[in-house]
């Protein structure tokens, strides 16, 4: 089993078409959690609860996060067509992000 995390991007993206994209990454806990990397260039877990059936968000952890992480998706209203992205964190702040070449089979090296 393929297990991965996503992560929705409000830091400006080098792809605009890609900012809505909901992406994957393999490079963190893998336990289907949700990151947010956030405007400031931080990439946190934002911490919910459950009360009355319903979820409330209370908190966002950063997660100082040091590295490069790569996270993928596909583009819409194209689905098929991958966006790989590559982001250089140094002390939990995001250095750098840029966009990586999608090659044939791609999806083996992740």
């Amino acid at each position: 089993m393929n297990l991965y995390d996503s992560i929705h991007c409000e830091y400006p993206l080098p792809n605009p078409e890609a900012q809505d994209i909901l992406f994957q990454t393999k490079n963190l806990w893998r336990n289907f959690d949700k990151y947010t990397l956030t405007e400031e260039g931080r990439l946190v877990l934002p911490c919910t609860r459950t009360e009355k059936g319903q979820r409330i968000h209370y908190a966002d952890m950063d997660t100082f996060y040091h590295g490069i992480l790569e996270f993928y998706g596909e583009t819409l209203p194209y689905p098929g067509d991958v966006v790989i992205l590559e982001a250089q964190f140094w002390e939990g702040q995001l250095t750098s992000v840029e966009e990586v070449p999608v090659t044939q089979n791609w999806y083996e090296n992740i």
